[in-house]
């Protein structure tokens, strides 16, 4: 059995955390005013030389987008056939995620493959950015495929931002190539904002303003970003996004905006703890304190996660729906763990024992387990 410490190790590095926040300090790369969120983590031990991935092209259009639950109250039953017609037309996105997961991965095998893995991701970026992917079209949707436009875009820049961090594990990139990247990263960063910002609107639209895991998310991709563009505005939208996040969460650690979502309220609980984990590991980088409620909030907030994930019945039994369960339910715990380890050092150990108590089979599926870019846990594939 790993220990708790090698396990968090191999999951981040798999799950493209692999990143580290000394790296800001190589002279060739451009200096940022924010730290990054997470450490080089050892990886796996390489299998043989890393090849490349195909270069996947850019996905340009984001018009005529759509979602794919069915029209129940709970916005949790997914229609097959859109769901279908959704992994088609995002295909770009979901296969890009993937291959720049296998590149991060290899990354910290090996020295070898290493510089093949930053070869390979500074191609894949340098096609979306110079084409300003993900950034065409967006309004030719109405609000809710605009909405699910930006989501696409939060996930797979988020996965972009990741990956380009651990390329300066090898050695930085030119200055100019840095500054393309970042062009392309504050441009999606602003659409992001301006998509999120809570305005007057249709009533029927309303749920656009509404607190919850969409926003999230946002509120990772913006920050992940700025700990790259040096973005101080998008940096503080980020942690008000945290702020937000644990302002709403009750006494009892659940958080509502996610609670009405039948089947799949604890599904959605733990989905929005994962950005919520990156946002606290942004915010201890940086130093960024949260106050004493905040803080309470997300204890609360872990531990409800954790007792309903290992003790579901209660909360079944109170909500008269059978939940959907699965160990991807924990990928949070990890980043968690690190920040609790400083503040709640009993609960910190409650999550390893947790999480070790998975077992390594875990990890060996960790793409769709741990990792909170992966299409399968975004739902853009139907669970089996």
């Amino acid at each position: 059995m790993k220990t708790w410490k090698n396990l968090t190790s191999s999951c981040l590095a798999i799950c493209l955390m692999a990143f580290q926040t000394g790296l800001s300090d190589a002279a060739d790369r451009i200096q940022s005013i924010f730290d990054r969120p997470f450490q080089v983590a050892e990886g796996k031990k390489a299998s043989g030389p890393f090849k490349c991935p195909q270069i996947v092209r850019p996905m340009l259009d984001m018009s005529g987008m759509f979602a794919f639950y069915k029209p129940d109250k709970t916005q949790s039953v997914i229609d097959k056939e859109k769901m279908q017609a959704y992994v088609k037309k995002t295909w770009p996105t979901i296969q890009v995620k993937k291959n720049l997961s296998e590149s991060v991965s290899a990354a910290f095998t090996s020295h070898a493959n290493a510089v093949a893995a930053r070869a390979c991701i500074v191609r894949q970026v340098e096609v979306w950015a110079k084409s300003d992917a993900m950034l065409h079209g967006l309004e030719d949707n109405d609000p809710l495929g605009h909405r699910q436009a930006v989501l696409v875009m939060i996930w797979t820049g988020i996965t972009f931002a990741n990956a380009l961090q651990a390329t300066d594990h090898v050695s930085p990139l030119p200055i100019e190539q840095q500054l393309r990247f970042r062009k392309w990263f504050a441009s999606m960063s602003r659409e992001i904002e301006l998509n999120f910002a809570v305005k007057p609107r249709d009533p029927k639209d309303e749920w656009l303003n509404s607190n919850s895991n969409q926003r999230f998310w946002a509120g990772a991709a913006v920050g992940l970003m700025a700990a790259e563009t040096g973005d101080r505005d998008a940096f503080k939208w980020s942690m008000d996004i945290l702020k937000g996040s644990l302002a709403d969460i009750d006494e009892d650690g659940s958080m509502p905006s996610e609670m009405w979502r039948g089947a799949r309220a604890l599904h959605y609980q733990n989905f929005a703890l994962q950005p919520i984990s990156i946002l606290v590991a942004l915010a201890d980088a940086n130093r960024t304190k949260l106050d004493p409620d905040q803080a309470k909030a997300l204890t609360q907030a872990a531990r409800f996660a954790l007792r309903t994930y290992l003790h579901p019945e209660t909360f079944e039994k109170a909500k008269g729906i059978p939940q959907e369960r699965g160990p991807w339910q924990l990928s949070w715990a990890g980043p968690l763990t690190l920040h609790f380890q400083a503040s709640d050092n009993a609960f910190a150990a409650e999550l390893a024992q947790a999480f070790t108590g998975l077992g390594d089979d875990t990890l060996k599926d960790c793409q769709a387990i741990c990792n909170p870019y992966y299409e399968n846990l975004l739902g853009s594939q139907p669970r089996q």
